[in-house]
């Protein structure tokens, strides 16, 4: 190099578009591993009981989750999660033999928690469990994750609201009820709980599982008797929907003062015999409304809607969005007839 000559750095914006069969694999891996979270969270459905008590590696504990990753249970994670978290928190609850995804429209991939922070400026937290063990248990369990909350969240909370798909909503009152046994502080944060086609008094599928696994007995014969104990493996948690939870039941008996706002589907339109046969696929209308307790209660019935489609469909965010709204009409309004 000769004396006085300066190296200049070339500098050029090169944009390198990656091969796609990078993102195939990525789109193949995303596949792969929520098909794996679905067969587990089925799993966990069907014999979570059994899982727990063996100490297997599949059974989920219960916890908060973030873009479908375990979040730990720090204050810097849960800061690192919702960098702009509100004194408001939305919880949702799945239902039996599902996690958190039941809550994503298929379509878009978007679910209520955008919604709920732009109209009522709530964080949504989303809850994985075990929903295998029985109702109490995981109102046990539901009732002390939100007691302990507030240690990791980074905001004090203000207003905590449980949302409930399913057999979500049976586990929200048995937490409630758990809650006010033990004299927790989170349930001063509650005014209301938002419950989508939970079977408060029993889902159709468990009592005709239950009638025909007797009947098998009746017969006396090894193949019966076979087919039968197959059948009475399933869960506790799934036994337990067999009567759901009735108002008198002393583990999910209602608080005073926490608004009960129920949600049903049905699958054809109004008046229809379908709907009374079947209701949303899955739980009967009366059972989904069926919350006869001295507390407040509000009632929403959609039609041409089954019951997955109750924890995503914009409709049903428009009605939780009314509820939880301070000018909604007050306790007792019943909405009827929704037809979409």
């Amino acid at each position: 190099m000769e004396a006085g000559m300066e190296l200049i750095p070339y500098e050029e914006e090169v944009t390198v578009e990656p091969p796609r069969s990078l993102g195939k694999a990525f789109r193949l891996r995303r596949f792969i591993r929520r098909a794996m979270e679905a067969a587990v969270a089925a799993l966990n459905g069907l014999a979570g009981d059994y899982l727990e008590e063996e100490g297997l590696f599949l059974s989920t504990p219960m916890g908060f989750v973030h873009k479908g990753r375990p979040l730990a249970w720090d204050r810097e994670s849960f800061a690192s999660a919702f960098p702009d978290a509100s004194d408001r928190v939305a919880v949702f609850i799945h239902g039996l033999c599902s996690t958190e995804t039941i809550f994503t429209d298929p379509h878009t991939g978007e679910h209520f928690g955008p919604g709920l922070k732009r109209d009522l400026g709530h964080t949504t937290l989303f809850v994985r469990y075990n929903s295998g063990l029985p109702l109490a248990e995981n109102g046990r369990r539901l009732a002390e994750l939100l007691e302990r909350l507030g240690q990791v969240y980074p905001e004090r909370i203000a207003q905590i609201l449980p949302v409930g798909h399913s057999m979500g909503g049976l586990v929200i009152r048995c937490a409630l009820a758990h809650a006010r046994k033990e004299d927790h502080a989170w349930l001063s944060l509650v005014p209301r709980v938002v419950l989508l086609g939970s079977p408060h008094l029993g889902a159709p599928l468990e009592k005709l599982v239950h009638h025909a696994t007797r009947a098998l007995r009746v017969f006396k014969h090894p193949l019966a008797d076979g087919v039968a104990d197959f059948l009475d493996f399933r869960s506790k948690g799934i036994k337990d929907l067999r009567h759901g939870l009735c108002p008198k039941d002393p583990k999910s008996s209602p608080v005073p003062g926490v608004e009960h706002c129920l949600a049903a589907a049905c699958l054809a339109r109004p008046g229809h015999a379908v709907n009374w046969l079947f209701g949303d696929g899955m739980v009967r209308q009366p059972s989904a409304l069926g919350f006869a307790a001295p507390v407040p209660v509000r009632q929403g019935v959609f039609h041409h809607m089954g019951h997955i489609s109750l924890a995503w469909r914009p409709e049903v965010y428009g009605q939780i969005r009314d509820w939880c709204r301070p000018s909604s009409p007050g306790p007792q309004f019943l909405r009827e007839n929704m037809s979409v």
